[in-house]
C-alpha cells in the first residue's frame, strides 16, 4: 500500500511534466479508453482514480497478449491433433481471465479448448458464463447454448456461426437452420450474375 502511495506521489508531482498527448500506451481499445481516462484523472489532480485507472489498462493488455498466446496454441493443437498445446492454452487462457475477468472471448475460447480436452464440464460452465456476458439474441451466444446442451459439437467441425437478413425482413442465423434441409446450390450462380455495383434497395 505504501508503494503504491509513493507511486501515486511521484505520478502527481510530475503531473505538469506529462505532455498533452502521449504517442505510446496500450493497444487494445478498452485498454487505451482507460488509459485516456487515468490521464484525464491525473490531469483534474485525482491520483488515486488514475492510478486505478493505470492498472485496468495494463491488465486489459496483459489479457490479451495471454488470450492471443493462447489463440496460437490452440490452432497448433488443432492443426497437430495434440493435447499438450491445448492444455497450454487453456493455462494462457486462465491467465488472460485472472487479469481480466470479462473477457468473452477469452471465456468462449477456453470453454472450446475444455471441451477438446473433454473436460465437458467445465467447458459447460465456460459457455454457460460467456452466454451469462452476451445478449441473448448473439449469434455466439446462440452457438455457446448449443454446446451447452451438446458439448460434442465443440469437438466438431462446424460451419461458422452467421446471421444474416431475408429479403421478408427475418433474421435466418445458422443455429436457427439446425435440422433444417437448405439449398444454397444456386446462391453463388446468383451473385455472380448480378451486375456489377448492383445494390439492392
Amino acid at each position: 500500500m505504501r508503494l503504491a502511495l509513493s507511486v501515486v506521489a511521484i505520478v502527481s508531482l510530475a503531473t505538469p511534466a506529462v505532455p498533452q498527448e502521449l504517442t505510446d500506451g496500450p493497444t487494445t481499445e478498452k485498454a487505451q479508453k482507460a488509459y485516456r481516462n487515468a490521464l484525464q484523472n491525473l490531469k483534474e489532480q485525482q491520483e488515486l482514480a488514475a492510478f486505478d485507472e493505470f492498472k485496468r489498462a495494463d491488465k486489459q493488455d496483459l489479457a490479451l497478449a495471454h488470450y492471443q498466446l493462447a489463440s496460437v496454441l490452440c490452432a497448433e493443437g488443432l492443426q497437430r491433433e495434440k493435447q499438450e498445446p491445448l492444455a497450454r492454452a487453456h493455462d494462457e487462457l486462465t491467465r488472460a481471465l485472472t487479469a481480466y475477468p470479462n473477457f468473452p472471448d477469452a471465456v468462449f475460447l477456453d470453454g472450446s479448448v475444455l471441451a477438446r480436452l473433454h473436460q465437458d464440464d467445465a467447458a459447460k460452465k465456460q459457455f454457460e458464463n460467456y452466454v451469462s456476458m452476451k445478449p441473448a439474441d448473439d449469434i455466439s451466444a446462440q452457438r455457446a447454448r448449443r454446446y451447452i446442451a451438446q458439448p460434442d459439437l465443440a469437438r466438431a467441425r462446424m460451419a461458422p456461426a452467421f446471421s444474416f437478413t431475408a429479403i421478408d425482413g427475418t433474421r435466418i442465423t445458422m443455429d436457427g437452420l439446425q435440422g433444417k434441409v437448405v439449398f444454397a446450390g444456386l446462391l453463388g450462380h446468383l451473385v455472380r450474375s448480378m451486375p456489377r455495383g448492383y445494390s439492392p434497395r
